[in-house]
């Protein structure tokens, strides 16, 4: 098992980062929620989830997507479109439209002011505005809910259903037509917002009303607290008792301080650590092959789409390496401003939100030579 979560004073940002994944067998590397399996289990679709599909193991099998792009030329760029001003959730693309948690800093809604959670949702084909889902802030404060990080989970869509965690630790189902269709689906009718652009909650559980406060392993604190000691585990899930003892298969602790989900393909884990290093290490042995270092914090995770991996940094870099046990970096670029989420691949679009803003990137030029 590869642990990863931290303890942040935030719950709803402990649901948004916390990351497990399961050695089940050999090189394959599995969550919990893998017993369900996606549709599209090779990612060339819809993302419709945190990591594509069940097994959240940040892969992707999309080809023809851009290796290069400039957001201040917008070379390559599909689209771009406004977020608040500060965007941790990662994006999901499902059913024509693409959903990413922010803040209200955007006000897309003149009427709604003030700190709020917010859940956007543009369409994939063009970046038009549909709706948000609005959350009042706790009254707690930062004890529980940290001012201006606004929405950090990241949702989950099936059919015309979408889930997510607000900052408000509720666990909410909405329908992903907002109310554009004309409709007040229930059994929660009570919303106070009801115009064109606004959410249609089917239902809400409050986690903190119901349930209380989440058990989880931390390693180390959060990132306000900076870097730290960090570690890597792997553990056999088929083992009884104290599997921390029983269940070891490998302990790695080179590894700073992560709030990362690992990629894991063809018998390699990547993962990347809050000091500003990916690592590259055999899934069953814990032998590491390459560390690279990005020069600033990680918050997002690498992904590995078509043999080459992503990943963003707090300088709002974008490195692509290539896949395998020899490092070899083949582009870099930036996006203007950081780059707390991970980059998302969706039906031959890659989509990257920086602090404030949601990028569609595509490959333009063959785009223009079909016409």
């Amino acid at each position: 098992m590869i642990w990863n979560t931290i303890n942040r004073r935030s719950i709803t940002t402990i649901l948004a980062f916390t990351a497990v994944s399961l050695l089940l067998s050999g090189s394959c590397l599995l969550s919990p929620a893998s017993s369900v399996r996606a549709s599209d289990p090779g990612g060339t679709g819809d993302w419709p989830m945190w990591g594509g599909t069940a097994d959240r193991n940040m892969v992707s099998n999309m080809k023809g997507l851009p290796t290069s792009w400039d957001v201040a030329k917008k070379l390559n760029v599909k689209w771009v479109a406004a977020l608040g001003s500060q965007a941790y959730g990662n994006p999901v693309v499902a059913g024509g439209q693409v959903y990413v948690g922010t803040n209200n800093e955007g006000l897309r809604d003149p009427k709604v002011t003030g700190d709020k959670g917010i859940l956007m949702a543009f369409r994939e084909s063009d970046g038009e505005f549909l709706w948000q889902a609005v959350s009042d802030k706790l009254a707690s404060g930062r004890v529980n809910d940290w001012p201006y990080q606004g929405v950090c989970s990241s949702p989950l869509v099936e059919g015309n259903r979408l889930y997510y965690v607000t900052n408000r630790a509720e666990l909410v189902a909405l329908d992903t037509q907002g109310f554009r269709d004309g409709k007040n689906d229930g059994p929660f009718t009570d919303e106070k917002l009801k115009g064109e652009h606004d959410a249609d909650i089917i239902w809400k559980f409050d986690m903190m009303e119901e349930v209380g406060t989440h058990v989880y392993i931390a390693n180390g604190q959060d990132p306000e607290h900076g870097e730290g000691v960090g570690h890597m585990y792997c553990i056999d899930a088929t083992k009884r008792g104290d599997i921390t003892k029983t269940g070891m298969v490998w302990h790695y602790d080179k590894i700073r301080r992560s709030i990362s989900t690992p990629a894991i393909k063809d018998g390699l884990v990547y993962e990347a650590d809050f000091s500003g290093f990916l690592h590259c290490l055999d899934a069953k042995t814990g032998q590491v092959y390459w560390v690279h270092d990005m020069f600033a914090a990680i918050w997002g995770s690498p992904v590995l789409i078509d043999g080459k991996i992503y990943l963003g940094d707090e300088d709002g870099d974008v490195t692509i390496l290539q896949a395998g046990k020899t490092k070899k970096v083949l582009a870099e670029m930036n996006m203007g401003s950081s780059v707390y989420s991970t980059p998302v691949p969706a039906n031959g679009v890659l989509f990257i939100s920086n602090r404030n803003q949601l990028y569609a990137l595509a490959d333009m030029s063959s785009a223009k030579s079909s016409k």
